[in-house]
Formats: C-alpha cells, structure tokens, sequence
C-alpha cells in the first residue's frame, strides 16, 4: 500500500492535536514534519501483516464471485501456501 497525502495530512493533523508538532510552524518546518510523518507511515505499512485470502484444499470455483463464499481469512505464513490455493485481495 502506498501512503497517500490524505493519509499524511490525517497523521499531521492528530499529531498537531496530540501537540507532537506545533499549531503554528513555519513552512519548512511542516515539510519536514510531513516527510517525517510520511516515513512513520511506511514503515508502519511495510511491518503490517500481510493478510491473504486461502481456500483449503481440493475446493475449486467456476467464477471469482464464488471464492469470497468458499474462502476464509488467515495471516500470512510461508506454511499456509503449502497445499493451498491462494487468491491475493485486489
């Protein structure tokens, strides 16, 4: 997932809230701010667990529509690929 500047302006706005940067900064410093906050957001998306959709095994589907009844949610385990047919979410 790629951090969008709604998400920045989200994040800089509760950290302004919570008074972890200043209501009134000059405009470089809310720049850097921002570039700071866009690397707090990336990292927390990149150490996110990575979820996927599986269907056991043996279960097959003649159309898409038909995985999201057959399918369950599980975290991502390189043990969970074995023997599994994996549909990653769009």
């Amino acid at each position: 997932m790629k951090v969008t500047t709604q998400m920045i302006d989200a994040a800089m706005k509760k950290a302004t809230e919570a008074g972890l940067f200043p209501r009134h900064a000059r405009q470089e410093d809310v720049l850097i701010n921002q570039e700071l906050i866009r690397i707090v957001l990336q990292s927390a998306l990149e150490a996110a667990p990575v979820t996927v959709t599986v269907l056991a095994a043996g279960q097959t589907s003649t159309s898409t529509t038909d995985l999201s009844t057959l399918a369950c949610k599980r975290p991502f385990t390189p043990l969970s690929m074995t023997h599994l047919l994996v549909s990653l979410p769009g």
